[in-house]
């Protein structure tokens, strides 16, 4: 009998979606929008897919720019916790959810 993988120890199920999310970057100069891909989240993460890195602790706000009967509606807050660069014009960024967030 085959072991399983534990190489990704996460305790929430991960939806994978690729849909286009506007993301609010929210901080004392004024809060700045952009357009993202959100490529997979679960009840206490999000991972989104940007052509420019976030600082890690970034706080930002995501919400879906389309969306169809198949997805649900995506409204959430948290702040940055991963950059990985994936290609020097995309980085994929974790974000964890705030309290608040992850309990809707």
């Amino acid at each position: 009998m085959a072991m399983p993988n534990f190489s990704d120890q996460r305790c929430d199920y991960r939806n994978l979606i690729n849909t286009e999310v506007s993301v609010t970057i929210i901080d004392q100069e004024g809060n700045t929008q952009i357009d993202a891909v959100c490529r997979d989240y679960s009840a206490t993460g999000i991972s989104i897919e940007l052509n420019h890195p976030l600082a890690l602790g970034t706080q930002v706000n995501i919400t879906n720019r389309h969306f169809d009967a198949g997805l649900s509606a995506i409204d959430c807050q948290g702040s940055v916790v991963r950059v990985i660069e994936e290609a020097s014009d995309a980085f994929l960024i974790g974000i964890v959810l705030s309290d608040d967030t992850a309990e809707d």
